[in-house]
């Protein structure tokens, strides 16, 4: 084999070296994250990232589509957050629940636009004016110099004449958006949407926080 037939070989190894080596040299290499559709559990409860949140953080959580009290026990010390609309509720149910609010139970709900019809959970808890108010806004921040925050809009709720509120959004003249109130030893905490607590919304930080303080009553004292 003669001298010419080895030099060109080694002229394209050469060369295909040579363009590896401009090909690192030119292009960084990173880690891109592609969001992709949700899947599985996530599809359909739209607070399983708030469930996955709390038990890496160490808090028992668990997630049910059924009030059955053989499934669902409801104990003094838990937090019980009844995403279905509250009409939806029957009458041994709405007992139930009041019963573990009243012995020191923590329940989180949306009033909606049903505060005027006979709900029997309303008629159990006894918190609600059934006089309507308006649609309104409200924008969550963590700090006041952050520049994106978490708007919190729903059809604002009245609360009966008298009621002792902890710690709300809004007033007993226009309405509330936000509303928690003590009921017999435990506590009720009202909020006129739940998408803050919903899918991607926990990503925000300002989301993250008010998440905290909505489950700050029974946090570590129960599921």
């Amino acid at each position: 084999m003669n001298r010419r037939a080895l030099l060109l070989p080694g002229l394209l190894l050469l060369g295909a070296a040579l363009l590896v080596a401009g090909f690192f040299a030119t292009f960084e290499r990173k880690d891109v994250t592609e969001p992709v559709a949700a899947h599985g559990e996530a599809r359909y409860n739209r607070f399983f990232a708030l469930e996955q949140t709390l038990r890496r953080l160490g808090e028992p959580v668990t997630s049910l589509a059924t009030l059955d009290p053989k499934k669902m026990p409801l104990t003094s010390g838990a937090t019980l957050l009844l995403g279905a609309e509250a009409a939806r509720v029957d009458v041994d149910d709405a007992a139930r629940i009041a019963a573990f609010v009243r012995s020191g139970g923590h329940l989180l709900l949306t009033p909606g636009a049903a505060t005027t019809a006979r709900v029997p959970l309303f008629e159990a808890l006894d918190l609600l004016d059934p006089r309507p108010a308006e649609h309104a806004c409200s924008l969550l921040r963590t700090a006041a110099n952050e520049k994106d925050g978490v708007l919190l809009c729903g059809q604002r709720f009245r609360l009966q004449p008298g009621t002792p509120v902890e710690a709300a959004i809004g007033d007993a003249q226009g309405g509330y958006l936000l509303a928690r109130t003590r009921l017999g030893k435990g506590t009720v905490s009202l909020l006129a949407d739940f998408d803050a607590l919903s899918r991607n919304q926990l990503k925000r930080p300002s989301a993250q926080q008010f998440a905290w303080q909505l489950l700050a009553p029974n946090r570590g004292r129960g599921v």
